[in-house]
């Protein structure tokens, strides 16, 4: 009677069991890669959506608090000899426009980065909760693009043109229009973008 060498409880041979366990541990380590990756792309989209989302806040405050009150301070208490008019339009074109012109484009570039960071969050979050608050968020991140956008295509070109001019009546008028959207409807979505962050990456009591 032949007698088979012992294998096991499995029944399989000594090859059989090596090759499973082998495709096992192949793909339990595709798993981990595959994980790994998707972790890092998350990772990357979160750091570029806060990184864009300071640049754009931080810009908004330094200008506001230090740029224009440095111009209005020097307006109002001009050097003796010198053209009030001529030093507004010189100061408004050469430092308030050329730090307008540059921040909206960098604006511009973060709005469209953050609103990559958002597609990317929405694909891989999971969850219907946290997919609806990144749903959101991204509904946030079109409004502040879009109005960048007016600001450094249709209204800041005009209150060049105005101010090129010397029409410092429609110019005031248009700037006045400029603060009032940074002030009234930027800031306030700067300010709920990282809260609905927040809100996502909370975790629920009890869990």
């Amino acid at each position: 009677m032949e007698q088979r060498p012992y294998c096991g409880s499995g029944g399989g041979s000594r090859g059989e069991v090596t090759q499973l366990a082998s495709s096992t541990k192949t793909s339990q380590d595709g798993f981990t890669n595959t994980s790994r990756l998707l972790w890092g792309i998350a990772t990357t989209s979160s750091t570029i959506h806060a990184l864009m989302h300071a640049l754009w806040l931080g810009g908004v405050i330094a200008i506001g608090a230090l740029v224009a009150p440095a111009v209005a301070h020097i307006l109002q208490e001009p050097p003796p000899r010198l053209d009030p008019e001529l030093l507004k339009v010189t100061l408004t074109a050469g430092v308030i426009g050329q730090a307008l012109r540059h921040f909206q484009f960098v604006c511009v570039v973060a709005g469209v980065l953050m609103l990559a960071a958002d597609l990317v969050d929405v694909a891989l979050t999971d969850g219907a909760r946290r997919k609806l608050i990144t749903f959101v968020r991204g509904a946030v991140d079109v409004a502040l693009l879009v109005s960048a956008l007016y600001l450094g295509a249709v209204l800041t070109p005009r209150m060049d043109i105005f101010l090129g001019q010397r029409n410092m009546g429609l110019f005031d008028e248009l700037h006045r229009q400029y603060e009032n959207i940074v002030i009234y409807f930027q800031t306030p979505l700067l300010i709920v973008s990282p809260l609905l962050t927040a809100m996502r990456d909370a975790r629920p009591r009890g869990k």
